[in-house]
């Protein structure tokens, strides 16, 4: 027997871990490392095929810093976004431009230089929404060969200092639900949260109230389903009622009985039990209720000058 509960614990597990929601994650920043490029240097002194090294080794580097809190753009994805003309930068604070077009909040890039017989590297940071320079820092070799074992070899270059974490989202709003105060019907069934909480009693008197054909009796009703006990030219009656709660607006039904002897009113030969339904309307008027409702009536002795319908008509009070 519980093989095949096994088996099927095993098959269903994995289906159901795979459709369980992940929990939210706030997207990361993004970051781009755009292409190093060579300024003020005529000629072929720098091979193109080095600079795509070196921004390679440099984006490497950024992501060991920096990649655990910003999402680092690969070349393809920069292609796509800015085409390959507007991704190199050779002027100061065009990065940050070329920065807002790729969508990102920062950007990184990379000038080199021949200065005195030497190449220098300078590597800037800017936040693209401001323009604002966050750092820099600059490279000095003698050779080609040496500026890319300068930036592989590297190890303390200070982007997690130039690009400080985003902050945390905010916690998710958590709503505080008051306690609803005890609340009273209108005369339409509607609630007044200003009222005192109540009894739920009515008293009424009327016309087959119960089972009498002149009665007065009270009624309670804690909710949907109430109980109502009354007397009358009949001995006392008792009615389970169902109507809308704190005795609203609307329709109503009771079940009712009693047991009866000899009566003024109905005419038996023996004790018999009186019983039925009726089924009508209640109309609330502030503290005031009126109920109007027909029904059937039987019993289990023979009535004399009495037919199987019953009427009632009361006014009441609640309390």
């Amino acid at each position: 027997m519980l093989r095949p509960l096994l088996l099927l614990a095993l098959v269903l597990l994995p289906a159901l871990a795979r459709a369980a929601p992940a929990p939210y994650a706030a997207p990361l920043p993004m970051l781009a490392v755009l292409e190093v490029t060579a300024a003020d240097i005529k000629g072929d002194v720098l091979d193109p095929g080095l600079l795509t090294t070196v921004t390679d080794a440099l984006r490497v580097k950024v992501l060991e810093r920096v990649g655990s809190r910003f999402k680092v753009l690969t070349r393809e994805t920069m292609m796509e976004m800015v085409p390959p003309d507007q991704v190199n930068c050779f002027i100061d604070k065009c990065a940050a431009e070329i920065g807002r077009k790729l969508q990102t909040q920062f950007v990184v890039s990379g000038t080199v230089r021949l200065v005195g017989g030497r190449l220098v590297m300078t590597l800037e940071g800017y936040e693209t929404e401001s323009g604002r320079l966050m750092g820099a820092q600059q490279l000095a070799v003698a050779s080609e060969a040496a500026l890319l074992d300068a930036v592989m070899g590297r190890t303390d270059f200070p982007f997690d200092a130039w690009f400080p974490a985003p902050p945390p989202p905010p916690p998710p709003p958590v709503r505080e639900v008051a306690a609803a105060p005890a609340q009273r019907p209108s005369a339409s069934g509607d609630t007044d949260a200003r009222a005192p909480q109540r009894l739920n009693v009515a008293v009424r008197a009327g016309l087959g109230f119960v089972t009498g054909v002149v009665g007065v009796g009270g009624e309670w009703r804690p909710g949907w389903v109430g109980l109502a006990v009354g007397t009358g030219y009949l001995p006392l009656g008792f009615a389970l009622t169902f109507g809308l709660p704190g005795f609203a607006t609307g329709p109503f039904l009771d079940l009712h009985g009693t047991v009866i002897g000899s009566s003024p009113f109905l005419t038996l030969d023996r004790t018999a039990l009186l019983y039925g339904a009726t089924a009508g309307w209640l109309q609330r008027v502030d503290d005031w209720i009126v109920r109007g409702g027909l029904g059937l009536a039987a019993s289990t002795e023979p009535l004399r000058d009495q037919g199987p319908l019953s009427l009632e008509l009361s006014v009441g009070r609640v309390f």
